[in-house]
């Protein structure tokens, strides 16, 4: 049985800058792949179920779903998204 989690982003603390590029790519392929951050929770596994709760301005609510496909990874605290993948 797989776990359900609700992970957030609030676009005034950290602009998606990729998001038009990230929508496009699921209109064409029903899919992307992307990491995200999951804060102190460390219990997240593949095969479990996410949900993105977008928060901040208007629209608000959870905008996207998916499965993981890798589980939690350890990365430096503080650093941005771009930073994390050149590590």
């Amino acid at each position: 049985m797989c776990a359900h989690y609700l992970l957030t982003w609030n676009q005034d603390r950290y602009p998606f800058k990729e998001l038009k590029k990230r929508i496009k790519t699921v209109e064409k392929q029903g899919f992307c792949e992307d990491s995200w951050s999951c804060g102190v929770t460390k219990n997240i596994q593949t095969g479990d179920r996410v949900f993105l709760l977008k928060q901040g301005k208007e629209p608000r609510g959870i905008v996207g779903s998916g499965v993981v496909t890798r589980g939690s990874m350890k990365t430096p605290i503080g650093i941005g998204r771009e930073r994390a993948k050149k590590l």
